[in-house]
C-alpha cells in the first residue's frame, strides 16, 4: 500500500531570526501521523517570493499534501500568496468572498483601519479554492486557501490549532494506518544495541525502529520506537523486542505518565482544559472522596489514564492510596472487554468495585457501600446521547442517588479521544482495532460499517481511530 506523504513549509523571517519559536510543525506532524500521513520533509524558509515559489513547486511534485504556514497577513513581508502564485504562474486576484469575510471581522473591532489591509489578505492566487468552515461554535468561522495540493495556513499557532483538524478531515485522505509505541529503558542506548539489532534485522523494511539516547531523565536513559502499518507485524516485532531486552531494563510506561502528560498539556488545548477541571475537582474533594467510572470503553480508558497521570503530575500518591473505580457491568458484555478490564486493574493497580445490573440501582448500592464518595469522574462527552447540556460539575438528578458527576472530557471530540490514547501510548480494548467504534451489548453491537473496505474480495475493517467523522461512532450499535 502506497503511503500518503506530506511536506511542511514554515515561512517567516522571524523563525529564521530566532524571534519566534516554531511550534506549528510539531502540532501538524502529530495530527498527520494519526491520520495515516507520513511527513516526509519540513523546511523553514524566509519571506522571499522566489524562494517560496521554488519550494512550493518542488514540494507539490514530491508529496501528496503540502502545508504552508505563515506569510498571509496584511503587511509588506507577507508574501506567501505571491510566492504560490508565481510557482503556478497565475495572477493574484482579490477574492470577493474573502473581502467580505475580513470586512465583517474588522468592522466589529471598531478600529479605524485602511481597508487596503484586509484587501491584501483577500488577494490570493487566481487558481485558488477558498474553503470556509466553522472550527468551533464560538468563532466567526474560518477558511483555508487551497491551490492544487497546497494548503496555505496562517503562522499564528492558536489559529493553526483551531483550523488544521477541520481542514484535514475534509481534505486529507489516507487509508494507511500506523501502529506504534515507545519502549522506555533504564539503560544506555549503547547497552541496548546488542538486543535491538537482531530484531531490526528480522523485521527489515517491515517495521520502523527508532533509537534515541536520553541524557537528562532520572527514570529512563534511552527509548525505542516501534512502528508498522500492519497490526500483526507490529505486535510480533514488539513482542520479540520486549522478550529480547532484559525485563528489569524496561521501564513501565506508567512511570513516565506524568512526564508525557506535561508535554501534552503544553501542546494540546483540549487536554489543558481537562486539567483545569481536574484541578478544581481535587480542590473541592479529597482523594478518598473521589471515584472514577470505568467500564473498559475508549472514553473511560482515556479518563482513567488522564486521572492517573494527573495524580502523578500533581504528586498525589496513587501507590499506597489506590484510585477508587466503579464498573457498572451489564449482563451482556464482550469477553474481550472483560479481559481488558481485568488487565487494566492490574496495570494501574486500582481498586475496582464491580456492580452488576442497572446503573441507577447499582449507584445506590455503590454509595451505600462507599458513603465517603462525594464525586464520580465520568468519561462523558457532549456528543454522547442526552449529554449536550451537561456541565463540568453536575449533580445527579433529584430522582437519582445524590453524587457530583465530574466531566473533564465533555469538550473532547471522538478524534480527541483517539489522539490522546495513541499519542500517550495508552493500551485500549482490542475490539477497537477490529472495527468497533462504540461498545454496547455484546450480542447486538456490530462493527461500524463506515470502517468497512474490501481487500482482494474479502471484507475487512479499519481500526476505530480511522473513522473520518466522529458523529457516526455509534453506527453498528443498537
Amino acid at each position: 500500500m502506497e503511503i500518503a506523504t506530506a511536506g511542511i513549509l514554515i515561512i517567516g523571517d522571524e523563525i529564521l531570526n530566532g524571534e519566534v519559536a516554531e511550534s506549528n510543525a510539531f502540532y501538524m506532524c502529530c495530527n498527520l501521523r494519526q491520520l495515516g500521513v507520513k511527513v516526509a520533509r519540513i523546511t523553514v524558509i524566509g519571506d522571499d517570493v522566489e524562494e517560496i515559489a521554488s519550494h512550493v513547486m518542488d514540494f507539490s511534485k514530491k508529496f501528496n499534501y503540502v502545508i504552508t504556514t505563515g506569510g498571509i497577513g496584511p503587511t509588506h513581508d507577507d508574501v506567501t500568496y505571491q510566492g504560490v502564485a508565481k510557482a503556478f504562474q497565475v495572477p493574484l486576484v482579490c477574492n470577493e468572498n474573502l473581502l467580505k469575510y475580513w470586512d465583517k471581522i474588522y468592522s466589529k473591532t471598531g478600529w479605524n483601519l485602511d481597508k487596503s489591509a484586509w484587501k491584501r489578505m483577500a488577494t490570493i492566487p487566481g487558481n485558488a479554492k477558498v474553503t470556509f468552515f466553522q472550527s468551533n461554535k464560538n468563532s466567526e468561522g474560518d477558511y483555508t486557501v487551497i491551490v492544487s495540493n497546497i494548503f496555505i495556513l496562517p503562522g499564528v499557532p492558536s489559529i493553526v490549532k483551531r483550523v488544521f483538524l477541520p481542514l484535514a478531515k475534509e481534505c486529507i485522505t489516507s487509508n494507511n494506518v500506523f501502529y506504534s509505541t515507545i519502549i522506555y529503558l533504564n539503560r544506555s542506548e549503547e547497552q541496548v544495541m546488542p538486543y535491538l539489532n537482531p530484531v531490526v534485522e528480522k523485521y527489515d523494511k517491515k517495521v520502523a525502529f527508532g533509537s534515541y539516547p536520553i541524557f537528562s531523565n532520572r527514570i529512563y536513559h534511552a527509548k525505542i520506537t516501534v512502528e508498522s502499518p500492519v497490526r500483526e507485524t507490529f505486535q510480533g516485532a514488539l513482542s520479540d523486542l520486549k522478550s529480547s531486552i532484559p525485563q528489569e531494563w524496561q521501564v513501565n510506561n506508567l512511570e513516565v505518565a506524568a512526564e508525557n502528560l506535561q508535554k501534552a498539556i503544553n501542546s494540546f488545548l483540549f487536554i489543558s482544559q481537562s486539567i483545569e477541571i481536574l484541578d478544581e475537582c481535587f480542590k473541592r474533594y479529597q482523594f478518598s472522596n473521589i471515584a472514577v467510572a470505568f467500564n473498559g470503553g475508549k472514553d473511560c480508558t482515556a479518563l482513567l489514564h488522564l486521572v492517573y497521570a494527573y495524580c502523578r503530575f500533581r504528586s498525589i500518591d496513587v501507590s499506597s492510596k489506590k484510585l477508587q473505580c466503579i464498573y457498572f457491568r451489564s449482563n451482556d458484555v464482550f469477553q474481550e472487554l472483560e479481559n481488558f478490564v481485568e488487565e487494566t486493574v492490574k496495570r494501574y493497580d486500582i481498586n475496582l468495585l464491580t456492580i452488576d445490573g442497572e446503573i441507577k440501582t447499582g449507584l445506590d448500592q455503590a454509595l451505600k457501600e462507599n458513603p465517603q464518595w462525594e464525586a464520580i469522574l465520568m468519561g462523558t462527552r457532549q456528543s454522547d446521547p442526552f449529554s449536550s447540556c451537561l456541565q463540568a460539575f453536575q449533580m445527579t438528578d433529584v430522582t437519582w442517588p445524590r453524587v457530583m458527576r465530574v466531566n473533564p472530557m465533555l469538550h473532547w471530540s471522538y478524534e480527541d479521544v483517539w489522539f490522546f490514547l495513541r499519542y500517550l501510548n495508552v493500551p485500549y480494548c482490542s475490539l477497537y482495532d477490529d472495527g468497533y467504534t462504540s461498545l454496547g451489548h455484546g450480542s447486538t453491537t456490530k462493527k461500524n460499517p463506515d470502517l468497512q473496505y474490501l481487500e482482494n474480495g474479502v471484507v475487512k475493517y479499519y481500526p476505530a481511530f480511522k473513522l473520518k467523522y466522529g458523529d457516526s461512532e455509534r453506527n453498528g450499535r443498537k
